[in-house]
């Protein structure tokens, strides 16, 4: 099995998810897992791989802790979940320094080393 570059975290709290399409809502779901590569998402919506989503992460416990940046969708796949929501994985598509920095501080404030 191939190693992963960054190791993902985990939420140590909820973190709420919104992906929009052109500055408008077109679902929202949870955060599943975070690193510096990308992450993975339960969400409302299934989206097919390739798409081009902006991402917004909020933490429900801090209000001030936020994350926002353009993502590409790598995987999804509808998986049977309580609510029928379904799991995909996203990529970062365009993560400059200072974004990267600001990815950072968001997940040593919310998320456990796996």
């Amino acid at each position: 099995m191939q190693r992963r570059r960054n190791s993902r975290r985990i939420p140590s709290s909820l973190i709420n998810v919104s992906l929009l399409v052109d500055g408008y809502m077109t679902a929202h779901g949870e955060l599943t897992d975070l690193s510096l590569q990308g992450a993975g998402l339960w969400t409302v919506v299934g989206f097919r791989i390739g798409d081009i989503l902006d991402l917004r992460l909020e933490s429900g416990e801090d209000l001030g802790s936020f994350f926002r940046s353009t993502v590409r969708v790598v995987w999804s796949r509808t998986a049977k979940s309580a609510h029928d929501r379904m799991r995909c994985g996203v990529c970062w598509a365009h993560l400059v320094a200072a974004e990267r920095r600001s990815l950072g501080r968001f997940m040593a404030a919310t998320c456990t080393e796996r």
